[in-house]
């Protein structure tokens, strides 16, 4: 889940440990609101991927997180 106080350009993205990207979920402009994205455990060709320990990473401007999703 994760809110934007305005219109802003947003990217959402999955990695493997190594830092290789695995699955690009959002990179689009949205406006101002609430929102919520699932990761439906695929890569960006709709293989699914090996059980294990992924990163996502959310970028809105400047600001920028990553933390561990399973």
């Amino acid at each position: 889940k994760y809110d934007l106080p305005k219109d802003m350009v947003v990217n959402i993205s999955i990695y493997d440990l190594i830092g290789k990207n695995i699955k690009s979920l959002i990179n689009s402009k949205k406006p101002a609101g609430f929102y919520s994205v699932a990761w439906d455990g695929t890569n960006n060709f709709g293989e699914t991927v090996s059980a294990g320990i992924y990163v996502y990473m959310i970028q809105t401007g400047e600001f920028r997180s990553c933390s561990i999703c399973c």
